[in-house]
C-alpha cells in the first residue's frame, strides 16, 4: 500500500515525502548536509565532499558567476543520483559513464566526471593532454585554504541550502562552443541564466529528461559550517 501511494504521489508531480524525512529514515545526521532521492536514497556528505565540490565549482565555473556554479552542484550531485539508479537497475548504464561499484561518494564523483578534478587527466594516470593534465594537477592539489574565496563561498552557501536546484535532470556539461562533442546518448544542450560570456553548455540524458526539483534534494547542513 505504502509503495502504491507513493508512486500515485510520483506519478500526478508530488514528492512522496520531505528530503529531511528521508535523511531521518536513513539515520543520516547532515552535518554538512545530505544529497536526497526520490526513492529515499540518501548521501551524507562529508568534508572530503565539500572540498571536492568546491575544487570542481571553481575550475568548471568559478569565473562565470554563481548562476553557473549552481548548474554545475547541481549536476554533479544529480549525476551521483543517477550512479545510484544505475546500480539498482532502475536505469541503463551509459557507456560514457565511469562505472563504479557501491555506493559512491560526491567526491567520487567530481573525481571521475570533472577533467580538472580528475585523477585519469592528473600526471601518472591513464589520459595525457598538456593542458588539461596541468589544470588537473594545479586544481587537485589545492588544499581548502587555497581555493579562491567565491567558490568556497558558494559551496558553504549550497551545502546550507541557500541555492534551490532550478536544473532538474542535468548531469552533464561541456564548456561553451563545444556542444558538438557531447556523447549521443545525451539531450540537449541547455543554457542557464547569466552573463552574457556563458562558460558552459549542460545536457541530460534520456533517463533524467523528466526529473523534477524534488528529484534530487538537499537536506541543508544541521550544523554551523566551519571548514
Amino acid at each position: 500500500m505504502i509503495a502504491i501511494l507513493v508512486a500515485w504521489m510520483v506519478l500526478i508531480g508530488l514528492p512522496p515525502f520531505s528530503a529531511e524525512d528521508a535523511a531521518e529514515v536513513a539515520g543520516a545526521e547532515c552535518r554538512l548536509g545530505c544529497i536526497v532521492g526520490e526513492d529515499g536514497w540518501v548521501s551524507e556528505l562529508d568534508r572530503r565532499d565539500v572540498e571536492w565540490l568546491a575544487r570542481a565549482v571553481e575550475c568548471e565555473a568559478g569565473v562565470y558567476g554563481e548562476w553557473e556554479q549552481s548548474a554545475v552542484a547541481w549536476a554533479l550531485a544529480q549525476q551521483l543520483y543517477q550512479w545510484h539508479r544505475r546500480s539498482t537497475g532502475d536505469s541503463p548504464s551509459l557507456a560514457w559513464h565511469h562505472r563504479r561499484e557501491g555506493n559512491p561518494s560526491l567526491a567520487t564523483v567530481v573525481q571521475s566526471y570533472s577533467s580538472c578534478c580528475s585523477q585519469k587527466w592528473a600526471t601518472g594516470g591513464s589520459a595525457y593532454h598538456e593542458r588539461i593534465t596541468a589544470r588537473a594537477d594545479y586544481y587537485r592539489n589545492l588544499d581548502w585554504g587555497d581555493i579562491p574565496a567565491r567558490s568556497r563561498v558558494f559551496t558553504v552557501n549550497w551545502i546550507e541550502g541557500r541555492y534551490p536546484n532550478e536544473t532538474p535532470g542535468i548531469v552533464w556539461w561541456l564548456a561553451h562552443g563545444f556542444e558538438e562533442h557531447a556523447p549521443r546518448e545525451t539531450i540537449g544542450p541547455f543554457y542557464v541564466e547569466g552573463p552574457e560570456n556563458r562558460g558552459n553548455v549542460y545536457f541530460k540524458i534520456k533517463p533524467t529528461v523528466f526529473w523534477k526539483t524534488w528529484t534530487v534534494r538537499l537536506v541543508p547542513a544541521t550544523q554551523e559550517v566551519t571548514l
